[in-house]
């Protein structure tokens, strides 16, 4: 079973190849292997975990809106949060 994409299939639970899938609408993926496309669980949860922490920054102030990916942020003062 040799395949460039993997996913992870909610219907049958388990790693299946492209060329496998019959319910692409239920599946995760693509992954570039069978192990990544396995270990999903780890990658939603260390997306989640990213996401819920940006998204406490953003409600505390510490994030610009209009902020390039990849710049620190600065701290603020209290007086600049509250203006946000």
């Amino acid at each position: 079973m040799s395949s460039d994409r993997w996913y992870w299939c909610f219907t049958h639970q388990r790693v299946e190849a492209d060329s496998e899938r019959d319910d692409p609408e239920n599946a995760l993926g693509p992954y570039a292997t069978a192990e990544e496309a396995a270990n999903w669980r780890a990658q939603v949860a260390d997306r989640n975990e990213h996401w819920t922490a940006d998204a406490k920054a953003w409600d505390e102030g510490w994030i610009d809106d209009d902020q390039d990916e990849g710049e620190e942020t600065t701290d603020r003062s209290a007086a600049d949060r509250d203006l946000i």
